[in-house]
């Protein structure tokens, strides 16, 4: 956040994060509770998971959900996850 009167930039939340996303998608539902409101990120790395992030906890070292990450089932990516968009129609 940025305080234009004193030119200070200061951290309002701090995330942990395994590595450098590559995308980010935000959300406004929890995708464990589809039927809830929420304020979540979902970021894509290199590796092929899916972490979904809770924005309104702060100093969390592990994302709300996980996506992708089964080993041996054919619903998952092989590769990195670059780029990510929600269907608002399927909540």
């Amino acid at each position: 956040m940025f305080n234009n009167d004193k030119a200070e930039l200061f951290i309002l939340h701090d995330l942990f994060l395994p590595a450098y996303p590559l995308c980010i998608e935000w959300m406004d539902f929890n995708p464990t509770a589809p039927k809830s409101d929420g304020n979540f990120a979902a970021l894509g790395y290199t590796t092929p998971e899916i972490d979904i992030w809770d924005m309104n906890l702060s100093g969390s070292l592990e994302p709300a959900v996980r996506l992708g990450a089964k080993k041996g089932s054919n619903l998952r990516h092989t590769d990195a996850v670059i780029d990510l968009s929600w269907n608002t129609n399927c909540k």
